[in-house]
């Protein structure tokens, strides 16, 4: 029930993402704009990107929501996910003893952020360890530790 429910959210995501991806690229032949192939590229990898990232908030809020049964906690969840922990991984940063360590890669918007880099210059084995990193910690293991919860919870929602 619970990976069926984050199979439909992931889908849902990848469609609008897939969607916003064909409409960037056909901006080319509609307005004769030239664009580049690593101009294609960096649209396509930050789209995709953006699918981890926003998958990876989901996955959290969405054990957040089965662990409290509360909508407002699981939004709450998500808006810490999104906005309070990279906030406070920037205010991390301005300690430079600490700052050299990059702690906002291991989380999964920066580690993505940096995956796009990554692939952009042609480093591609450290973009696929960033990549293997935000899927296996922050999205298969949270899908994995909220079955693993709630594998005997009936959900009905």
């Amino acid at each position: 029930m619970i990976l069926a429910k984050f199979l439909d959210t992931f889908l849902i995501l990848s469609y609008i993402y897939i969607s916003a991806g064909l409409c960037s690229l056909i901006v080319k032949p509609v307005l004769k704009v030239t664009l580049s192939p690593d101009q294609a590229k960096y649209i396509v990898l930050v789209l995709f990107s953006d699918v981890l990232c926003t998958t990876a908030s989901v996955v959290i809020a969405t054990a957040f929501f089965y662990l409290t049964e509360n909508t407002t906690l699981g939004i709450i969840a998500y808006l810490a996910a999104e906005l309070l922990i990279p906030l406070a991984l920037e205010f991390v940063n301005m300690f430079p003893n600490l700052a050299r360590y990059h702690p906002e890669r291991f989380y999964f918007s920066g580690a993505a952020s940096s995956m796009v880099t990554d692939f952009i210059i042609g480093a591609t084995e450290e973009g696929i360890l960033k990549l293997l990193l935000i899927l296996v910690v922050y999205i298969f293991g949270a899908t994995l530790a909220t079955i693993l919860l709630f594998q005997k919870k009936e959900l009905n929602f």
